[in-house]
């Protein structure tokens, strides 16, 4: 279509002024003629001469315009031909006819009109000419204004179809955003609920924040999966040891259940005697008899320090030949030792030191730590050393209770614990779960 723009703007106008210019010479040729033909003064041949100067160039121009047209180069070639015969036999007679004084020669040639018939013959070829090209560019120019029309309504359609296919996908975009908050809020309520079901995940299908949502929300649900896993195997073990009455078989028990959840490797529990002395109690991975010290003094040492701190101890920097774990395919230093007070009513009772292959997390701490705590609260960890293992002490006073009393005191404690523990979960899991929804929410905006 520029093309086109361009073609009419330069070629035909070009045509247009190259016949105008052609009609120009002849009418100078024409006027020219006549004046001097009645005045005699060579003056008034000065546009005659003018003019038969450049009808020549100016016609070869012309025919370099219309060369594309075979029909308009033989309308041409016709008045060209036509131009120079009212130039040889009319205009040139008359004009001799006048300086060689022939009165009746050129009387005659008035008479007979013989270059009037020549020059309307010409100023009708020419006309013709002219229409005929002022013909086709107007013509050119309808189809132009055709052209543009049906692209300006193609621009219409395409715009339209755009607008359309730019809702469907926001459309698509939105909807699929919206499905995967509501998901997200559904499983968020699910679990908020009284019981709320930690197993449930959310499935998300697109590559974008909202999967990054869905994949945090569900690491989230994995943790505090985890964490409660952890809990209830905590409260087992606290239950486990209510029902023992020998205080050994509660160590032994406590260590054996350890390693079961923690993956201990092995590890030494200490028991606070009624002469203030931390005296091993129970070990697992005890490969001899010098296994660890038998007793300490309460601040003697990192068993000491852990019970008179009242705090957990970790120690990454294992040194060299500090204790060597023993199997039937070899032996390895751990990597980590910890040491973790185990408390009744926020009283000391004992210690437990463990070593690891590997380090614990921060959230594996506080699981470890919390066994110590509830170990704690079995009451047969505090025994009577002068009794016979059947009555044992327990709260702040230190009375003489039955083990089938403390047993059922013990029990809807540790219920009530643990459902307290879940309430808590749950509700740090809403929260934390809002308040990143809330951002990826914020952000996405």
């Amino acid at each position: 279509m520029q093309n086109e723009v361009e073609f009419i703007s330069t070629h035909d106008i070009q045509v247009h002024e190259t016949v105008d210019q052609i009609q120009k010479d002849m009418l100078d040729m024409e006027t020219g003629m006549r004046g001097y033909v009645i005045s005699g003064d060579d003056d008034y041949l000065e546009p005659y001469n003018t003019g038969k100067a450049r009808w020549e160039s100016d016609v070869n121009a012309l025919s370099a315009l219309v060369i594309d047209n075979p029909a308009q180069l033989r309308n041409l070639d016709s008045i060209k031909a036509n131009i120079q015969e009212w130039t040889n036999t009319a205009s040139e007679n008359a004009i001799g006819y006048k300086r060689s004084g022939d009165t009746a020669s050129l009387d005659r040639f008035f008479q007979e009109k013989i270059g009037k018939s020549k020059t309307d013959a010409l100023r009708q070829q020419l006309q013709n000419f002219k229409d005929t090209e002022m013909n086709m560019t107007n013509q050119r120019v309808a189809d132009l204004k055709e052209r543009n029309a049906s692209l300006i309504f193609f621009l219409y359609l395409l715009w339209l179809f755009v607008a359309i296919i730019a809702i469907a996908i926001a459309w698509f975009i939105s909807g699929t955003v919206i499905k995967t908050i509501r998901k997200v809020s559904t499983t968020i309520r699910q679990i908020a609920s009284q019981d709320g079901n930690l197993d449930k995940r959310i499935e998300i299908n697109t590559r974008d924040e909202m999967m990054e949502l869905g994949d945090s929300t569900n690491a989230l649900l994995d943790s505090i999966e985890r964490q409660n896993l952890r809990k209830d195997q905590i409260a087992e073990i606290a239950t486990l040891l209510q029902e023992q009455n020998d205080i050994d078989a509660v160590g032994r028990l406590f260590m054996n259940q350890m390693v079961r959840v923690f993956d201990i490797p092995y590890g030494v529990l200490y028991v606070r005697d009624r002469a203030n002395q931390l005296v091993k109690n129970a070990s697992y991975a005890d490969g001899s008899e010098n296994f660890g010290r038998k007793e300490f003094q309460v601040g003697e040492g990192l068993v000491g320090q852990c019970a008179a701190g009242t705090r957990t101890m970790i120690v990454n920097q294992v040194p060299d030949g500090y204790v060597r774990i023993h199997s039937g395919i070899g032996q390895s230093a751990p990597k980590q030792i910890v040491l973790l007070p185990v408390l009744f009513e926020k009283v000391v009772v004992g210690v437990l030191e463990i070593g690891a292959f590997k380090f614990f997390k921060k959230g594996g701490d506080r699981a470890v730590g919390t066994a110590g705590v509830h170990a704690g609260r079995d009451d047969s960890i505090r025994q009577e050393p002068h009794g016979d293992g059947a009555a044992v002490y327990g709260g702040a006073s230190g009375e003489r209770r039955t083990p089938g009393a403390v047993r059922r005191a013990q029990r809807p404690v540790a219920r009530t614990v643990v459902d307290e523990r879940r309430a808590q979960a749950q509700l740090q899991l809403q929260k934390r779960i809002s308040r990143q929804h809330v951002a990826r929410t914020a952000d996405a905006a």
